[in-house]
């Protein structure tokens, strides 16, 4: 896992790309190459746009939960323990993952 992580301004950055940046960022902290946390992130856009999303996460909660499953998928050794130490990090307050309250209903978009 990635020790270090150049950081950018978010706070000089708008909505969608601040979202792009920090979940590149969460991605590489996670272990993730760059195209896998770039394929992380479409798959929280599929989800985020889906007709039947309900919010049931936060954005945020949401990219995390993405970027995590995508770490597993390609074992990079995070677990959930480690991801709400860097998200603390990253945010001040730990985000764990809780891909059992929204992966079951849209696994089409997943595989």
């Amino acid at each position: 896992m990635a020790d270090y992580v150049f950081h950018i301004p978010l706070r000089k950055v708008s909505g969608l790309n601040k979202r792009l940046i920090e979940g590149y960022q969460l991605g590489l902290l996670f272990g993730l190459t760059p195209k896998q946390a770039r394929e992380a992130i479409r798959l929280f856009e599929k989800v985020r746009t889906h007709p039947s999303w309900s919010n049931k996460r936060s954005n945020y909660a949401l990219m995390v939960d993405c970027l995590y499953m995508m770490s597993k998928r390609y074992k990079t050794g995070v677990t959930v323990r480690k991801v709400v130490d860097i998200t603390k990090k990253m945010r001040g307050k730990g985000t764990q993952p809780k891909l059992n309250e929204w992966v079951s209903d849209y696994e089409v978009l997943i595989a």
